[in-house]
């Protein structure tokens, strides 16, 4: 989301659609996230950031008021299962 932040929040593609990708957390490689999420049955704590959320949120909400469609990848090394961290 810190891209985001660079262009003052605001949208500026003419199709008027983003995409979010939640992916693997921030110092942890994609090897560790893979070993401790699986078989990706559920959440486990400590490796989805909680302020990776917030952010989403609030883009998600700006993309809305701006009438901007939402396109959400939610990757398994977030936190180790997609529908529920979803």
């Amino acid at each position: 989301m810190k891209q985001f932040a660079k262009v003052r929040s605001e949208f500026f593609n003419s199709g008027k659609r983003v995409v979010i990708k939640l992916i693997t957390p921030p110092r942890i490689s994609y090897e560790e996230s893979y070993a401790k999420a699986f078989p990706f049955n559920k959440l486990f704590c400590g490796m989805l950031d909680p302020e990776m959320i917030e952010d989403t949120v609030r883009t998600v909400n700006e993309a809305m008021r701006d009438n901007t469609q939402v396109n959400l990848i939610v990757n398994t090394s977030a936190r180790g299962n997609t529908p529920m961290i979803a």
